[in-house]
């Protein structure tokens, strides 16, 4: 039995409750599929987070100092995250990569091509703490599910900005 004043609470307000349920409901289906997060990103209170100083430190090591695209040798990189922010705005080691200003501005939204997800999966087995639930068939999954979903599957895929060192 349910009491009279609580009746009388669901029944006038029962637009903000039903809004609040299926905004639980859907925070619960992306714990599924991570991927896009459409509920957090309406919220639009998704503020971009960047690695910690030692994690930077351990993706640029891995990289030899090189930029993740272009393979130049840099003493400055922006934090780029592989599978793009605007995706799944997930900022954890194992999607990011060193990238120099030129490749950074360059790819910008756009998914990388194929070849630098092999290079990615690569790089990730040999991180010391991957973290956030990441398994490496998780991450090829969200990378085609980016690719057909988000990206397009019939647009070309940002393969560097200068295709001969990107290789």
């Amino acid at each position: 039995i349910i009491q009279k004043d609580i009746v009388q609470f669901m029944k006038e307000n029962k637009k903000t409750l039903e809004a609040a349920l299926n905004h639980m409901i859907a925070i619960y289906l992306e714990k599924i599929n991570t991927a896009p997060a459409i509920s957090i990103k309406l919220e639009e209170k998704i503020l971009r987070t960047y690695l910690k100083d030692d994690d930077k430190s351990e993706i640029i090591e891995l990289e030899d100092g090189r930029c993740f695209y272009c393979n130049e040798k840099k003493l400055k990189f922006d934090e780029d995250h592989f599978i793009p922010w605007n995706y799944n705005s997930v900022t954890q080691q194992f999607n990011m990569v060193p990238a120099c200003k030129t490749c950074n501005s360059s790819k910008n939204d756009n998914l990388s091509s194929e070849n630098f997800l092999e290079k990615i999966l690569e790089r990730n087995r040999k991180l010391n703490n991957i973290s956030y639930g990441y398994t490496e068939d998780g991450f090829k999954r969200q990378y085609y599910e980016c690719k057909s979903a988000y990206h397009g599957d019939s647009q070309p895929l940002w393969s560097g900005v200068d295709s001969e060192n990107s290789q």
